[in-house]
């Protein structure tokens, strides 16, 4: 997810849901009664922006705290991106 602290407080609170251990998801929209289990190895990836940026804001702690952060200078070069990405 790319600029999660631009996400819409209803969306966050969708995912806190989701990032629960035991989480599942319902489809009520699309009509589903059965809830849809989490694959046990499923990852959620996110980028952000610092808050410190005009128009940004701080994700909410709770949320926060279930994700493992790190801060990264912009990258130009190739080599030090594909160092990050693996």
């Amino acid at each position: 997810l790319d600029e999660i602290n631009l996400a819409t407080p209803e969306m966050l609170q969708c995912l806190s849901g989701v990032l629960e251990s035991q989480a599942q998801i319902h489809l009520w929209e699309k009509g589903d009664e059965a809830p849809i289990k989490r694959h046990k190895n499923f990852h959620l990836f996110a980028a952000m922006n610092p808050s410190t940026d005009v128009g940004k804001k701080d994700l909410p702690l709770g949320l926060r705290n279930r994700f493992t952060e790190y801060f990264v200078d912009e990258l130009n070069d190739a080599d030090e991106l594909q160092i990050l990405v693996s």
